[in-house]
């Protein structure tokens, strides 16, 4: 375990005793399990740039130690290292704990079968290198859980306070137009998912995602590439929970939007937004 903790301070800079400023929120951890010497490097550079805690493993017994005793929020993983004794590294990660934590696996020239058959192992999402700041903070927004205390719209609201502020007044008609083609998306999506249409419900999804991602919806992003991702694959088995996850989500964000524009003083959005 030495030499893990070694490699991982050596690696990024961070060790798991290491102390920070009275106040200062606790960092989100990431466990990395990759086999390129310098892509962990990189990985390690832009996830410490990012305000992470990393843990790193070089085996899946590794992984597994430290996931245990770390509790990582979110894990990197080679896809290689994944494949190895058919997947079964996944379904060890998946043991672990109750809550369903993104396992994220990183390929070079990765196929659709390839990636396919890494979803339907169980695999949330497949990202290739190079593994940057502008990657990974994209794969951070997508998928990290968001902490307890995020599931209030004051503090779950971050994204689109940042949108909001770049937008200024303009900020209540990107709200309203968000919310009347996310309802029509949702109602698609729901009819898709009646209707098995699983190519006509991950092209919603994508547009739904891409919708939410524009106006700093984060996790209704994540969530809509996950049901696009799962959708590709041809699993079936999470589609209705991950569709009652999104609309769960649709009304928190709508909840917030209404909030923040009451705040700026602006015209309150349509019914759409108390969908």
């Amino acid at each position: 375990m030495t030499g893990i903790a070694n490699r991982a301070q050596s690696a990024c800079g961070n060790t798991r005793g290491s102390t920070r400023p009275v106040g200062q929120e606790e960092p989100r951890r990431i466990l990395l399990a990759l086999h390129d010497g310098a892509l962990l490097d990189e990985a390690c550079a832009a996830l410490e740039a990012l305000g992470m805690e990393i843990a790193v493993a070089d085996t899946v017994e590794e992984a597994l130690l430290l996931q245990t005793e770390r509790h990582c929020e979110l894990i990197l993983i080679d896809a290689a290292l994944a494949r190895q004794h058919a997947y079964a590294a996944i379904r060890h990660l998946r043991a672990l704990g109750t809550r369903r934590i993104p396992l994220i696996a990183c390929a070079a020239g990765m196929d659709e079968a390839g990636r396919n058959a890494l979803l339907r192992a169980d695999i949330d999402d497949v990202c290739a290198p190079p593994l940057v700041r502008t990657q990974l903070s994209r794969l951070l927004h997508l998928w990290l859980p968001l902490k307890e205390d995020e599931a209030s719209c004051d503090s779950g609201g971050a994204g689109m306070r940042s949108v909001a502020d770049l937008l200024g007044a303009g900020f209540s008609t990107v709200a309203q137009t968000f919310c009347r083609e996310s309802a029509a998306r949702l109602d698609a999506l729901r009819s898709g998912l009646r209707d098995g249409n699983a190519e006509d419900l991950a092209g919603t999804a994508h547009a739904l995602g891409g919708s939410s991602a524009s106006i700093g919806a984060w996790r209704m992003a994540g969530l809509c590439r996950a049901l696009e991702l799962q959708c590709l694959a041809g699993i079936e088995g999470r589609l209705p929970q991950l569709m009652d996850d999104i609309e769960a989500e649709y009304r928190r964000q709508s909840h917030c939007l209404a909030q923040m524009i009451a705040a700026q003083g602006a015209t309150r959005p349509t019914s759409a937004l108390a969908r």
